[in-house]
């Protein structure tokens, strides 16, 4: 009977420990699960996340980039050159166009001369042009001196008008200050017409030339007549 207890009590001994032994080398349900979820592939959505969008287009090299720019900057400037020349001729064709025809008002009033007074020494006579009733207005003597002999700077020319004829008045009827040079000298004698038609405008040079070895003093009679609209 004794042995059978010890027997007994011998074999619970080894089915404990043998059972701990078994308990510790199988994983319990709670291990088991945290160990399933450390060895989880992660989440799907999560590596999507994690996974970059996919990059812009890599930039052009920068050679290439700036010979593309270049192209268009030349581009461009052609374009504006080409606009520029344009715009310049088309600015310069009426300038080339009034130059190679001039106005009207462009043209010199042409000159009308009187009678000329003439010797070995001198040539005297009167020019006018266009003239307007009710606006003053000159006629020029002009003294030419041929050959040798050459206007007196030193003299004091005058003009002395005669009468004035029917719608003329003279500011002062003796005009002085000749303009003198060497071979042609000139003096502005004004008027004015009150009406128009023809009107004669006459009256005494007095003047002189001189050469090297001698000066001469002259009075001529010069006239004009004028045409006033």
């Amino acid at each position: 009977m004794l042995r059978f207890a010890s027997l007994a009590i011998l074999t619970l001994t080894a089915s404990l420990t043998f059972g701990c032994e078994d308990k510790a080398a199988t994983p319990s349900p709670e291990k088991a699960a945290a160990t399933t979820a450390d060895t989880k592939p992660a989440d799907p959505e999560a590596k999507t996340a994690e996974t970059p969008a996919p990059s812009e287009p890599a930039e052009k090299p920068d050679d290439e980039a700036a010979d593309e720019k270049a192209a268009d900057d030349k581009a461009a400037g052609n374009s504006a050159a080409g606009d520029k020349a344009a715009g310049d001729k088309a600015a310069a064709k009426p300038e080339d166009k009034a130059a190679a025809k001039p106005s009207t008002a462009d043209k010199p009033v042409e000159e009308k001369k009187g009678a000329e007074a003439t010797g070995d020494s001198f040539a005297a006579y009167l020019s006018g042009g266009k003239y307007t009733a009710g606006k003053a207005g000159t006629v020029t003597a002009v003294l030419t001196a041929k050959g040798a002999y050459h206007c007196n700077d030193k003299y004091p020319y005058k003009f002395t008008l005669d009468a004035a004829p029917a719608g003329v008045t003279y500011p002062q009827t003796v005009v002085k200050g000749m303009s003198v040079t060497e071979k042609r000298s000139t003096m502005a004698i004004p008027f004015t017409a009150s009406e128009k038609g023809a009107k004669t405008i006459s009256g005494t040079l007095a003047f002189s030339v001189c050469n090297a070895d001698r000066c001469l003093i002259e009075k001529q009679k010069l006239s004009i007549t004028v045409n006033v609209n």
